[in-house]
């Protein structure tokens, strides 16, 4: 036979659902990235591949503080991460 789970109402006003809303986006934003998300970085043509655009775009997308580059020699690496975030 199969057991129904009990349900919970629970009742709330709206400045408590905006609250407890509030917490969990606070909880959500302060939990670190995973080590595998903070360090995957992207040179610009997997960029370009990823985001299906070309260079003239990307460097756009610089100016205007939507991507922020990391500066290694001549190479601008993205973080993979930040991609995903801002686009």
């Amino acid at each position: 036979m199969n057991q129904i789970n009990p349900v919970e109402i629970i009742i709330l006003t709206p400045p408590q659902l905006e609250t407890l809303i509030s917490q969990v986006f606070e909880k959500a934003r302060s939990q670190p990235e995973t080590k595998e998300e903070e360090a995957v970085f992207l040179e610009m043509k997997e960029v370009q591949k990823f985001l299906k655009v070309g260079r003239t775009t990307i460097h756009n997308y610089i100016k205007t503080g939507k991507l922020r580059p990391v500066r290694i020699g001549r190479k601008l690496l993205f973080k993979k991460s930040d991609l995903l975030k801002n686009l």
